[in-house]
């Protein structure tokens, strides 16, 4: 496998990985592609804007748990890339600094940061494994496709992500991790 090859499979694994769980998670997608953007960089799942922090203070405006939920839709990518084995950092290190400001947003988390930081990793990781056949589905599209609109990335899991979702509303979440 040259270079190009390895980049674009773990890209598909990457991007598959923030949208399968982002989807789960309850944010909206909006397109996933592994093609180039305009500056050459492979991949993005696109979502709806959530507010995560006031324009003007910088303060944190979404729930503590939004929060969460967004690091794990960040966290999933690297590991999704991990798990299928791919070594490719094409996307590691902005998702690192992606976390990062999101933490920001979890109150009192100063001491704590790396603790949790920890704990919301291994629930990504379930959370991964659970969703890991619909992560390889959605992998395999796009090295195909190349980009899926949000309604056909929902079209073609529908399935599961009906099932992963009330797994998680019931509050169920053994092999899903936390949401």
């Amino acid at each position: 496998m040259n270079e190009n090859t390895t980049d674009l499979r773990g890209t598909a694994f990457h991007e598959a990985g923030h949208s399968v769980a982002g989807l789960v998670l309850g944010f909206e997608l909006d397109y996933v592609t592994i093609g180039p953007n305009s500056e050459g960089v492979l991949g993005m799942s696109s979502f709806a804007e959530v507010d995560f922090f006031n324009e003007s203070t910088g303060a944190p405006v979404a729930s503590p748990t939004t929060f969460e939920r967004a690091i794990k839709k960040t966290l999933a990518g690297v590991l999704s890339q991990t798990r299928a084995a791919v070594k490719s950092d094409v996307h590691g290190s902005a998702d690192r600094q992606h976390v990062e400001i999101l933490l920001v947003g979890i109150p009192g988390l100063r001491a704590e940061k790396e603790a949790r930081l920890a704990s919301l990793t291994a629930e990504t990781e379930t959370l991964v494994a659970f969703c890991w056949p619909s992560i390889e589905t959605l992998a395999a599209l796009l090295l195909e496709r190349s980009r899926l609109s949000g309604t056909e990335v929902e079209t073609e899991l529908s399935t599961f992500l009906q099932s992963a979702r009330k797994t998680i509303s019931s509050g169920s979440t053994e092999g899903a991790g936390t949401p």
